[in-house]
């Protein structure tokens, strides 16, 4: 007896997989199918010192900012308040208009906040097949739409 195992994304290919499955005689005794509860991974609003994906809100907020502040200080020689307060000024507006500016790109490109990342795995099969069947097992699988099959050989004796 050997183990196959499949990884699906949720769509009609694993149904139709299944009942070609049921076809060839393998029961339903046979296959056990585990639908994943995937993590939602977030925009964060910072990046973390150990994990880091690139997508943080506050990069471009940073760099307004500084940028802001410097001609602020600047300017602020020759203006009433001064430059640690035009340099204060500068900087408030520089964050809200990096954040603004951020928030409005994500939105018109339809990045969601909320969007998971990359192809994931939502179902996974696990078949106790026949060493016979294996290979025929293996062929419906990947045909339809499992993105990779893995397979355990387990002698007789062992249980």
């Amino acid at each position: 007896m050997e183990y196959l195992f499949s990884a699906f994304p949720h769509s009609v290919s694993i149904e139709m997989a299944l009942t070609e499955l049921e076809e060839i005689g393998l029961g339903k005794q046979q296959i056990l199918a585990v639908p994943l509860q995937m993590k939602e991974k977030g925009a964060a609003l910072m990046d973390q010192s150990y994990h880091t994906d690139g997508k943080s809100m506050v990069d471009l907020a940073a760099a307004f900012g500084a940028v802001f502040m410097l001609l602020g200080s600047i300017y602020g020689l020759h203006l009433y308040l001064g430059p640690v307060l035009w340099g204060l000024f500068g900087l408030l507006a520089g964050i809200f208009l990096g954040l603004a500016v951020n928030f409005l790109y994500k939105k018109k490109k339809g990045i969601s906040m909320r969007k998971r990342s990359g192809r994931e795995m939502d179902v996974v099969l696990l078949i106790h097949c026949p060493r016979g069947q294996t290979e025929k097992v293996q062929q419906i699988l990947l045909a339809n739409g499992a993105c990779g099959v893995g397979r355990l050989k387990r002698d007789s004796g062992l249980s």
